[in-house]
């Protein structure tokens, strides 16, 4: 009896940049002090207008200005940059440092996170309930202190 021929193994080059978006969206001639981000056009919650808020601004086409990096330039100058119904926005670096450190509104940001987060942490006893570390001594020392205060033995915990 013959034997049923075996499926062959499909066998895929590696992706490379110009399989992809990626090297389309990728940015030459950029200016060194300018933070440069895609954004939607079509979002409604995180978009245009949300970035606009921030301080971001959409992008002019200029021969030797910031462009993507794949293909050509098909813009006329003064137009707006815009790729796959996303349009080129960019705001200064001081400035997208600042939205990084406290946030657009001046309230947020990764120095709230930190703030939040030192709240949580319990360096003193490596206690990391975000990340689940030390939970079991944790869980000991809040079995303890509740004994304490109440002078009654806590059940469980364990």
């Amino acid at each position: 009896m013959a034997k049923a021929p075996q499926p062959t193994q499909r066998i895929d080059p590696a992706p490379r940049p110009t399989d992809s978006v990626h090297s389309w969206t990728k940015l030459k001639n950029k200016d060194p002090g300018k933070k440069y981000c895609w954004v939607s056009l079509t979002d409604t919650n995180q978009g245009v207008d949300y970035y606009s808020a921030m301080g971001y601004e959409p992008e002019l086409s200029r021969s030797d200005g910031v462009q993507p990096q794949g293909g050509r330039l098909t813009r006329k100058p003064g137009e707006q940059i815009q790729f796959r119904g996303n349009l080129l926005m960019s705001c200064s670096l001081q400035r997208s440092i600042e939205i990084d450190e406290v946030g657009p509104d001046g309230d947020s940001g990764q120095r709230a996170a930190d703030a939040i987060e030192d709240r949580i942490l319990d360096k003193e006893r490596g206690l990391d309930p975000l990340r689940g570390q030390g939970m079991r001594k944790a869980n000991q020392y809040l079995k303890f202190k509740a004994e304490e205060e109440h002078d009654v033995p806590v059940m469980g915990g364990d």
